[in-house]
């Protein structure tokens, strides 16, 4: 390790990523940080409760407080986010800080690349919080194959799936009306005023031509109700628009390449042979023996194939025919077979390959333009919701994030492997303090 690599021990480069961690998105704001010092989350959900105090005799017991508020307390897992990144001591040796002639780079290199990935764990909470207001968090990650599913408890009266009558893309639609309806369920159940509204920046396009946002917007008696600035929407019905455009790369896993092997030799005579040759692997050589069929022999092809254990795919068959996947479908390969011999195998597929490390990618918005998310953020001093980081998988024992550097390993080449993690999750506090509604039917 580089001299001046050393000195970043664990404490050191846990120090650093809490430099970064936790940027004030707008979706953090409404889920402010906690660092419990816990193993797991503990979820409180508080639903309803908006009385108040009452007046007593001088000198006779009180009653108990908080009868008309209920809370519904579950622990869960926290979600763990940890990543690694190498860092090649070749390529720290060689790192040239931008702007000089020989000083080095390797330690604001560590820095940049921790920042990088600190982010990345901030918007896999990001994204948690913005499935929280949608509902649930239903997620499992193709890469790691992890499921994350976490209910939000909002009320299903507050989740409306159902389209106004006239969708929101119509210029006719009753926005006005559908979200003072939204607004009513909030007062109603939650006990506290609405305050903000999430959209996307297209929803928000949508709405700013709207005839009765226009109308209400150019009407001298709601001032505030619905305002425009500089010709952007930026409150409607006296809610606050908070445009939620962020995006992230949805990962799937990619269709796996396939291809087949046929034997298309009915009737093999004893005595012929034949020879796989897959990725540069050999099967072996089958040699045909008396009353042999092209299923027997596609049959013991495919044994052979799959009780090789470097061979780089695996086999499945029915009847004459043998179909062949990559063993590691996320790895990039590009895997070529052939044969060899006097019984006659047509193959098709070759050769297999596997880009994108088996992923199909797609840029996903966390909210999406067909759904709009009314809250209250804050009320009597109390937060929509929360994020609670715990101790997780801290080396020292910790909530919060974490960092440690270490030498690679022989065989792998000389360098440092830098890992970043932490573990927690976000939830809703009131989940009555939300609603949730598809204002039209996508596509």
């Amino acid at each position: 390790m580089p001299e001046d690599i050393q000195s970043l021990d664990g404490t050191v480069l846990t120090e650093l990523a809490q430099t970064f961690e936790n940027h004030k998105t707008t979706i953090r704001t409404f889920f402010p940080v906690r660092e419990v010092p816990e193993s797991k989350v503990t979820v409180e959900r508080v639903y309803s409760g908006a009385g108040m105090a009452p007046p007593v005799e001088k000198g006779q017991p009180d009653p108990l407080g908080d009868g008309d508020r209920q809370v519904d307390s579950q622990t869960y897992e926290p979600v763990y986010s940890r990543e690694s990144f190498p860092v090649p001591t070749e390529k720290l040796n060689n790192l040239r800080m931008p702007g000089t002639l020989n000083e080095k780079y390797g330690r604001q290199y560590i820095a940049d690349e921790t920042k990088r990935y600190v982010s990345r764990s901030d918007l896999l909470f990001d994204f948690l919080g913005t499935q929280m207001f949608q509902g649930q968090v239903n997620y499992t990650d193709p890469r790691t194959k992890k499921t994350v599913n976490i209910s939000a408890g909002i009320p299903s009266a507050h989740v409306i799936t159902t389209v106004p009558t006239k969708p929101w893309t119509d210029p006719d639609a009753t926005i006005i009306d559908d979200i003072d309806e939204m607004k009513k369920l909030i007062r109603n159940n939650g006990k506290v005023p609405a305050t903000h509204i999430f959209m996307t920046t297209d929803m928000c396009s949508i709405m700013a031509r709207n005839k009765q946002v226009i109308s209400r917007a150019e009407s001298a008696r709601d001032t505030g109700f619905v305002v425009f600035k500089d010709g952007d929407l930026i409150k409607i019905c006296g809610l606050e628009i908070i445009l939620q455009d962020t995006v992230y790369e949805a990962l799937a896993l990619a269709t796996a390449p396939s291809g087949t092997i046929k034997v298309n030799t009915p009737s093999p005579a004893a005595g012929t042979a034949v020879e796989l040759t897959i990725g540069g692997v050999s099967s072996g050589t089958y040699t045909a023996v008396d009353g042999d069929t092209a299923t027997k022999v596609a049959a013991n092809l495919c044994n052979f194939i799959n009780s090789n254990p470097v061979m780089p795919v695996t086999a499945t068959v029915s009847g004459t025919t043998i179909t062949v996947k990559p063993k590691n479908e996320r790895l990039n390969q590009e895997i070529e077979f052939s044969s060899t011999g006097d019984i006659v195998i047509q193959i098709t597929g070759s050769p297999l390959e596997v880009t994108g490390s088996g992923l199909v990618k797609t840029v996903t918005k966390m909210i999406p333009d067909h759904k709009v998310v009314i809250c209250c953020k804050e009320f009597a001093g109390e937060t929509v919701g929360r994020t609670d980081f715990v101790i997780g998988e801290h080396p020292e024992g910790k909530p919060g994030i974490w960092s440690r550097a270490a030498n690679s390993i022989p065989p792998a080449a000389p360098g440092v492997i830098v890992q970043i993690g932490r573990a927690g999750a976000p939830y809703l506090l009131h989940p009555d303090w939300v609603v949730v509604r598809t204002v039209y039917t996508p596509g």
